[in-house]
């Protein structure tokens, strides 16, 4: 769509993302022949999974908009788009599968989002368990904060602050309680 080509930027033709452009959200997706095949068995094309992912990509965006602290990973998002609009499908040569630009306006997208407790603790678990306990250490903090205070949740959190007091080369009684 030659007029909707206009409103968006040069870089959504690079790949997969998301970007705001004054009344607009815009997104690429992106699907290969072999994500029509799945519980469809065919019945859904490379186009839809395609558009159903720019979708996904503005509704993201418009969370993060809204809601500053959103992040999927703690976060139940529920959107609605209306007036949704392709302005363009590509295929890149010498790679596999179809993009979709996508375009909506602002005002016809609507977002919710909702902390979801079990979803942040399982994140927080995830991210300790990967050794990445400054992230996990804050996402402990977040649950403790909103009153998630059981003995486990309690532990996973003490243990992230220890690991990352013994990351920063911490000494004296603080190491020692770390180290303990």
């Amino acid at each position: 769509d030659d007029a909707l080509a206009k409103i968006v930027p040069d870089e959504v033709f690079q790949g997969i993302g998301s970007w705001e452009k004054g009344d607009y959200w815009i997104a690429t997706g992106y699907s290969v022949e072999v994500d029509s095949l799945g519980k469809g068995k065919g019945t859904r094309t490379e186009r839809e999974f395609a558009e159903e992912e720019a979708k996904a990509l503005i509704l993201k965006q418009a969370a993060i908009s809204k809601y500053p602290d959103y992040d999927e990973g703690s976060y139940d998002l529920k959107g609605e788009i209306s007036g949704f609009q392709t302005a363009a499908t590509y295929r890149i040569s010498a790679k596999e599968g179809l993009y979709l630009v996508g375009v909506a306006k602002k005002s016809g997208v609507q977002v919710s989002v909702l902390f979801n407790a079990r979803k942040a603790r399982l994140t927080a678990i995830a991210l300790f368990e990967a050794g990445r306990y400054r992230d996990a250490g804050a996402r402990f903090a977040s649950l403790t904060q909103r009153g998630i205070q059981d003995m486990e949740t309690m532990g996973y959190a003490k243990a992230a602050s220890w690991h990352v007091n013994l990351d920063s080369g911490i000494k004296g009684g603080p190491r020692l309680e770390a180290l303990d």
